[in-house]
């Protein structure tokens, strides 16, 4: 009896935990939210967000959702938000993006942090309209691989750091596209342990990238 009591107090602990972030939800923490540039919504024990909820918010330029709960995001989530340029989405529990609309509107982002998630996989065309991005952060997820053209239309690109995945597969041309490249942040990958040589080749039609394995 005793046990069964402590399960449901922790299940009861864990529901009260979990949060799905609305627009009314929003508007009470930011009254002047229409209007506003930023929201720091880290540790919210956010596990879920409802579509309308960033709708129309074109001043909206900083998103922050780090140390959260999501474990997935409405593919037109982010549909409105056109000027936001620094998103974070780092310590959630993330699986897949698997939808090449999600990122699609976004044409000024310049900063995405996707690290320590539970990522496995990316959409091949999840980047292919972020023609501004300059810093790429996909650090401790499970990453398999890294296939084309999922780098190919970031001519912005300058950091990108994919250290601390399950990386064995890199495609030889994964980097062609990234015109502007200066560090690749590789270490803690199989592939640096299998294939170091063929790691340090990725970059070599661009001079100014560096590979850190």
């Amino acid at each position: 009896m005793n046990a069964l009591i402590l399960i449901m107090i922790a299940f009861n602990i864990q529901f009260s935990l979990s949060m799905v972030l609305n627009r009314q939800l929003l508007s009470e923490w930011y009254p002047k939210y229409e209007t506003s540039q930023s929201f720091d919504l880290r540790n919210k024990t956010i596990d879920s967000i409802t579509i309308d909820t960033f709708a129309n918010l074109t001043s909206l330029e900083q998103l922050t959702l780090s140390n959260n709960h999501l474990t997935s995001l409405d593919p037109l989530l982010f549909k409105s938000v056109t000027n936001v340029w620094d998103l974070r989405l780092d310590n959630n529990l993330l699986t897949k993006l698997d939808d090449s609309l999600l990122f699609q509107n976004l044409i000024n982002l310049e900063w995405l942090n996707l690290e320590s998630n539970q990522l496995t996989s990316l959409n091949l065309s999840l980047f292919s309209n972020l023609k501004s991005l300059r810093v790429l952060w996909l650090s401790f997820n499970k990453l398999l691989s890294l296939n084309t053209p999922m780098f190919s239309y970031t001519p912005s690109l300058k950091y990108l750091f994919l250290n601390d995945n399950q990386i064995n597969s890199i495609d030889r041309l994964i980097f062609v596209g990234c015109v502007n490249l200066e560090l690749v942040s590789l270490g803690n990958n199989p592939i640096c342990t299998t294939q170091p040589a063929y790691v340090q080749q990725l970059c070599s039609t661009n001079p100014k990238c560096k590979i850190g394995i």
